[in-house]
């Protein structure tokens, strides 16, 4: 017949370091495997353990030991990679529930340690970084989606044309530039031109884009200043709508009269050869840097 095992009423020396290396080479290791050599643990060599594992960091559940699910999950994190939540339970050891991973997911939310993010439509949990728009960005796009949505029904026949059939109607087109003042927001919000670092040519760009007159194809320089909302002035501003024109990304005109503009309207532009305030621009497509043609004055 064979012999009981003995019990161990004192954690013997060493153990617990060893246990808690193999918890955080795997994660978690099963309460069942927790046998010293020198036998079973006692209720009190147990407790004893535990409150050892415990105060290096380690958390004890029903079945295991495991490395603390924020603590593995921001490891996962730091590889860089978004991870789709539906695939965390298999990434993360030592998961009692569903409900337990979907709390911890939601406190490192709500601290900030970490985003939700849909890719490819499904959803996925990654480090907070500047790869990520804000919310004020997602509202951004929501409302640019609405806007695009409207403006591609716009250029659609009407309701009794369509039942008509197609060809009872001239087929419709849309300007180009009043497509590229909708888009051009989305495209800072993409790039981060909306945060106060963005590249100054960049910002200039965008915000002429966007207060480009789709009749005339011209924007005011004064209107893309205040569009910039304090992000250039002075100096930088006037440097970059310079550089624009020098790298053949816009034309700058001038005012066809200096008492037309405001003392403040006048600071913000650059001045042309002869001084006077150059307060127009228009933004070159490739094909006008090739060879511009002048489509008239403001």
């Amino acid at each position: 017949m064979a012999r009981a095992r003995a019990e161990v009423d004192e954690v013997p020396a060493g153990f617990a370091e060893e246990v808690e290396r193999a918890a955080r080479q795997s994660g978690a290791v099963a309460l069942r495997t927790l046998r010293p050599a020198q036998g079973k643990l006692t209720r009190r060599a147990e407790g004893l353990l535990f409150d050892a594992l415990a105060r290096r960091g380690l958390e004890r559940t029903a079945r295991a030991l495991r490395v603390p699910l924020r603590d593995q999950l921001a490891a996962l994190l730091a590889a860089g990679e978004p991870i789709a939540t539906a695939s965390l339970r298999k990434q993360l050891k030592g998961v009692v529930n569903a409900a337990e991973l979907t709390l911890v997911v939601a406190d490192q939310v709500r601290a900030g340690r970490a985003a939700l993010v849909m890719r490819g439509g499904k959803e996925h949990i990654a480090a907070p970084s500047a790869a990520l728009l804000s919310r004020d960005e997602v509202a951004q796009v929501a409302t640019l989606a609405r806007a695009l949505s409207r403006l591609a029904a716009s250029a659609r026949p009407a309701g009794a044309a369509r039942k008509a059939g197609a060809r009872s109607r001239a087929p419709r087109t849309l300007l180009r530039a009043e497509l590229l003042a909708l888009l051009d927001p989305l495209h800072r919000a993409a790039a981060g031109d909306d945060r106060p670092d963005g590249d100054p040519l960049a910002l200039v760009m965008a915000a002429a884009r966007g207060q480009t007159n789709p009749t005339t194809g011209l924007a005011f320089v004064p209107e893309v200043a205040r569009a910039l909302g304090g992000r250039l002035e002075g100096d930088a501003l006037r440097a970059a709508l310079v550089r624009a024109a020098r790298s053949g990304m816009v034309e700058l005109r001038p005012e066809s009269g200096i008492e037309l503009l405001s003392p403040s309207d006048a600071a913000a532009c650059p001045r042309g050869p002869d001084g006077s305030p150059l307060s127009w621009m228009r933004v070159l497509d490739p094909v006008d840097r090739a060879g511009p043609v002048d489509r008239g004055g403001p």
